[in-house]
């Protein structure tokens, strides 16, 4: 039983791996900056993949990311069913995912805030 509660994770992460190589392969002339698949979740019957993607570099564009994978879904499924080795192919559903957009604003703020700390690690000679 415990079998088939862990199927949709490890599912989920064979997906996050395979479509993170196509992505690389058959888009890169598409997609200004790297992509990163942050997630994969499934459903319990293995017909839907969320995957959640993260673009760094480029222009950060969530929307257009979204778009132009919305646009090569079908091309990107067909890929993944013959890398895969699964009875049925879910269909894949993109999400932005802001986290690492969000963790770099952060370090930016403590950045900031540190330098303007008064320094008091500094020896004055006594």
């Amino acid at each position: 039983m415990a079998q088939g509660i862990d199927r949709p994770r490890r599912v989920g992460h064979l997906i996050q791996r395979q479509l993170a190589e196509i992505l690389r392969e058959e888009l890169r002339d598409e997609i200004p900056g790297l992509v990163s698949i942050t997630g994969v979740d499934m459903s319990r019957d293995l017909r839907h993949a969320t995957t959640y993607v993260s673009l760094i570099g480029g222009n950060n564009d969530g929307k257009a990311l979204i778009d132009v994978l919305k646009e090569h879904r079908h091309s990107l499924r067909s890929a993944l069913s013959r890398s895969l080795n699964l009875r049925f192919t879910p269909e894949i559903h993109f999400r932005y995912d802001k986290t690492i957009e969000h963790g770099v604003r952060l370090s930016n703020l403590i950045t900031e805030a540190n330098a303007m700390r008064p320094n008091d690690d500094v020896d004055d000679g006594a």
